[in-house]
């Protein structure tokens, strides 16, 4: 998974899992290689439940159209997905105002029909309005400082710091008051 990230240049995902051991061992897997290979993070991870639960359908469906990622890894098995899939295909049908062809639904004559090659460019909607990032730029430029100011810890050779004494820091003694953005 990491090597298809890589060659896309996909550094910012979104992660759901299915809520049993299969689902719960990938992410950790996946969570410790992303870790060590420094490719990425995560803008969520969220596990998709087993039932039809729409409530918690919705709000995963609310997390994924509010993250700035647009790359959304799986570990789940099929029947997980069916119900996220579902709640999807309506988020479609309302922004697109179109309806995917089903067996036993009619589209309507004022109604056109999904092709699934619709544009998000193309359409004005709060939940792609991207003209006020402002707070999350700054958390984003936040935790971006944060990582490499700890890469930079962890890298430092002493003799060489800069520190008194050409010292490094000890990422041991950290405490989160020293950690100011």
């Amino acid at each position: 998974m990491l090597q298809i990230l890589r060659r896309f240049n996909w550094t910012w995902f979104g992660l759901l899992i299915s809520d049993e051991d299969y689902g719960r061992h990938a992410a950790r897997s996946f969570q410790a290689d992303l870790a060590e290979s420094g490719g990425g993070c995560l803008a969520y991870l969220e596990v998709l439940p087993w039932v039809n639960d729409v409530a918690e359908l919705r709000r995963i469906v609310s997390i994924m159209k509010k993250s700035t990622s647009r790359v959304v890894i799986v570990f789940a098995h099929q029947s997980n997905m069916l119900n996220l899939m579902e709640e999807v295909k309506l988020f479609w049908e309302h922004i697109f105002q179109c309806k995917f062809d089903s067996p036993g639904i009619e589209v309507g004559e004022k109604e056109r029909l999904c092709t699934g090659n619709e544009v998000l460019r193309n359409i004005e909607t709060e939940f792609l309005d991207l003209s006020n990032l402002r707070p999350e730029y700054n958390v984003y430029k936040a935790v971006y400082a944060l990582a490499h100011a700890l890469q930079d810890m962890m890298q430092c050779v002493p003799g060489s710091g800069p520190f008194k004494g050409q010292s490094c820091a000890s990422l041991q003694g950290l405490e989160p008051w020293q950690v100011k953005f």
